[in-house]
């Protein structure tokens, strides 16, 4: 019977499809077989371990490409519970980036073992941490492992100084060799000139206390369900009138069983695939789950919304990377859509880039833009979610496949090229009233730039403009 041969080469293939999944999402190294049994420290002293960490060294993770001067602060505060604040530095344009979380006590409660609920990802995240070894004053060895599908596999080498001396990198060097640890997938951390710059406004921490009413119970689950939503149930395969009743609904079971894996599996790939193939048009920052409902501007002006427009932030969009003085000029066509001119210089060569594109109105303010002479000629969503079409615009796109993964962006647009602090907080309270996460957004450097003007059909002249 041929059935079980097919069996083994489908489960084989949704064994190296899961391996493959795994080493795109998790962003850690990915392995196969178990976590090894690894033991944390014994009597922890959570106490002793809070204040500032600096990270030295760690494993290749995807949350932290391009960035330098990487720290994380424990902080215990009058509700008794221990928050997390992980800060990063933007290597290009030195902007801090922080993410926040909660420690929560995981196994025994003595142990160096501890699960940590961040909040301020695009979704919530859990992940789980083990301290190997400490001596509290100068030198953590942290580890994470997980299990979900294929391994994999994260550490860190903490000190409490930015520029550990030696001998304090042997100790942690000795907890690595002693637990046979590879220091091969290692990578330093940058953590000299780190000299930060804030945003004008700071972001809003979700772990901070806040006014506002918490969320129900059933809000809660419902927001569960919505992240998590299941994808239609793959067809029935047609039965097999060679096999005999028992053995025909053995087969079919297992046929369905082994078929939805796949089929979840291969979906997945397809997923992560598309979204990184239109991320030049779409965005760059994933999440599990449906779009979110957000809400955009009523009434949209078209005619009022045209001219230039100056990027101001962003969260991280592959199609502008290593871009600066980034601009948008939005003109009426012929044809009724609209004209898109973006510009940018790059911030390693000079050289300058431009691409254009056209918009159409799907409805209101929610519009679908097109770059014929990208790498993939497809539409993607441009929603206005804000804007006084005099000073500040706040656009937003989100897409997603079969409500499984998503991926979401975000820009806030300015009139001038260096906008007044008043007019970024307007933006900022657009995202916050949206309820868009600004964890993630980079600011888009806009100093010394070319004024690009044009004086005539098909010529332009350029003006530097400092400052």
């Amino acid at each position: 019977m041929q059935i079980p041969r097919v069996s083994q080469w489908t489960a084989l293939g949704a064994l190296v499809c899961l391996v493959a999944i795994g080493s795109l999402v998790s962003a850690q190294i990915p392995g196969f077989g178990t976590c090894p049994d690894y033991s944390p420290i014994l009597r922890f002293n959570r106490t002793r371990f809070l204040g500032t960490w600096y990270e030295i060294e760690r494993y290749f993770t995807v949350t932290e490409v391009a960035t330098k001067c990487v720290s994380v602060t424990y902080e215990q505060r009058a509700d008794g519970k221990i928050y997390v604040r992980n800060a990063y530095t933007n290597r290009f344009n030195g902007v801090e980036r922080i993410i926040s979380g909660v420690m929560d006590k995981g196994g025994k409660a003595k142990d160096g073992r501890y699960q940590i609920e961040y909040s301020s990802f695009p979704y919530n995240y859990n992940a789980s941490v083990m301290v190997l070894d400490t001596d509290y004053d100068s030198f953590a060895v942290l580890y994470s492992c997980s299990s979900f599908g294929p391994v994999g596999h994260a550490a860190w080498l903490m000190a409490r100084e930015r520029l550990p001396a030696g001998p304090v990198l042997q100790r942690a060097y000795g907890v690595l060799d002693k637990y046979k640890i590879s220091r091969t997938f290692f990578i330093r951390t940058v953590q000299e000139d780190c000299v930060t710059r804030p945003p004008p406004e700071p972001a809003i921490d979700p772990t901070e206390p806040s006014t506002d009413a918490a969320r129900s119970e059933d809000e809660l689950n419902q927001l569960r369900n919505d992240i998590f939503a299941a994808a239609p149930p793959p067809p029935i395969a047609p039965l097999d009138p060679v096999l005999e009743d028992g053995e025909r609904s053995d087969t079919i079971l297992e046929s369905i069983r082994l078929r939805t894996m796949v089929d979840s599996c291969l979906l997945l790939l397809v997923t992560i695939g598309v979204l990184a193939a239109i991320a030049p048009a779409t965005a760059q920052v994933p999440g599990f789950g449906q779009c979110p409902k957000v809400p955009v501007v009523e009434g949209f002006d078209t005619f009022a919304y045209l001219g230039r427009w100056y990027e101001q932030e962003k969260y991280p969009f592959f199609f502008e990377l290593g871009g600066r003085c980034i601009t948008a000029d939005y003109t009426l066509n012929p044809d009724g859509t609209i004209g898109v001119l973006n510009r940018q210089k790059n911030s390693l060569t000079g050289n300058e880039n431009t691409i254009s594109g056209s918009a159409r109105i799907v409805d209101s303010a929610k519009l679908a833009v097109k770059f014929p002479s990208a790498p993939f000629n497809v539409e993607a969503p441009y929603w206005v979610i804000g804007t006084d079409y005099k000073s500040y615009a706040v656009v937003y796109a989100c897409s997603d496949l079969r409500g499984l993964i998503s991926a979401k962006v975000a820009w806030i647009l300015t009139r001038k090229r260096h906008p007044d602090i008043e007019t970024m907080k307007k933006a900022y309270a657009v995202l916050d009233s949206a309820k868009i996460s600004r964890a993630y957004l980079t600011r888009t450097d806009q100093k010394n730039c070319e004024e690009v003007k044009k004086v005539g059909k098909g010529v332009f002249k350029s003006t530097t403009i400092r400052g």
